[in-house]
């Protein structure tokens, strides 16, 4: 049996569409621990079709169409795939990038293991998952961890999230830096809403194009604060560019198309830290602190640290 850990991603935010850079999203995020999917796969005899425990409907269909692209029609080994946990789906985690990549990874291991064909490259497994149609932020920290900053894609492309527009390729990746360890994040899951599907859409559709200010505003506060942060351990200007950042453009139509109860926690967090922020479309929520926050404060989520290393693959029996 072959057993794959993903770490969760907290995705800061998107991007805009613009021709002043002449390309379409792109973000900054970060991969962290304790809120990780676990898959556990075991080879089948007979039938080449994969059975799913613990996927919903459409992770199941997605995860087959990945494994077709990959290895063709009909599959070289049947397997048995075992969603054994993960976070809340559609909020906030990246839990389908996870769930995809990681049955896919534990599907090509077993085939390794069991018929010798070597294992796919990184990249082979970021284009056959069909995942970053606007950022990769996710599909690149799924293999590495870390804080990832990404340039999204060439072009000016229609204003639609990834699960609503023809997938062009993997987005480019611009910096996965090591998180500093003794910054320690917390995350809260406030009952807001989980937004999927044509509420996403509508999301999008709702958000006036992004004007050339707010561009270069983002553009400074990630390459000019966000990274330059984590590279120099600069707690302050990280916190500063992130607040700045958390203000700008679809992410903060983003959090005001949450619930209150969403909006609220995060002024209430913002008590405690100088880089609060929400994770994609929500409804977690995050607070960055300096070092272990205080016992009071971390009651008020789960206290998670980033991952470092990106999927585990092991072997269990």
């Amino acid at each position: 049996m072959v057993r794959v850990i993903a770490p969760a991603r907290l995705h800061f935010g998107l991007m805009g569409v613009s021709e002043v850079i002449g390309r379409s999203f792109g973000g900054v995020g970060l991969m962290v621990d304790g809120y990780n999917t676990e898959i556990r796969a075991a080879p089948s005899i007979g039938d080449s079709v994969p059975t799913f425990t613990g996927y919903s409907t459409e992770e199941s269909a997605q995860v087959l169409a990945g494994l077709y692209r990959l290895w063709g029609k009909p599959l070289p080994l049947g397997a048995q795939f075992d969603r054994s946990r993960g976070p809340n789906r559609h909020s906030g985690f990246g839990s389908k990038t996870s769930v995809l990549l990681a049955t896919m990874t534990a599907y090509s291991e077993l085939v390794y293991q069991n018929l010798g064909t070597p294992r796919p490259s990184e990249y082979e497994l970021k284009w056959s998952s069909g995942r970053g149609g606007a950022s990769g932020v996710g599909i690149h920290g799924f293999f590495n961890g870390g804080l990832v900053a990404d340039a999204g894609h060439r072009g000016v492309q229609e204003f639609r999230p990834s699960s609503s527009r023809q997938w062009r390729g993997v987005p480019t990746a611009i910096a996965t830096l090591q998180f500093p360890s003794q910054w320690k994040i917390l995350v809260v899951e406030p009952p807001g809403l989980q937004i999927s599907g044509d509420t996403e859409l509508g999301v999008f559709q709702g958000m006036n194009a992004v004007d050339e200010t707010t561009i270069r505003k983002q553009v400074t506060a990630i390459y000019g604060g966000i990274v330059p942060g984590v590279l120099e351990q600069d707690f302050g200007a990280f916190s500063s560019a992130m607040k700045l950042y958390q203000s700008l453009g679809l992410k903060a139509h983003e959090v005001m198309s949450q619930s209150e109860v969403v909006r609220e926690t995060i002024r209430m967090l913002s008590v405690h830290s100088p880089c609060v922020g929400m994770s994609s479309l929500g409804p977690a929520v995050f607070a960055i602190f300096e070092s272990d926050p205080s016992p009071e404060v971390s009651r008020l989520g789960s206290v998670v640290s980033s991952s470092s290393t990106g999927v585990r693959v092991s072997n269990d029996g």
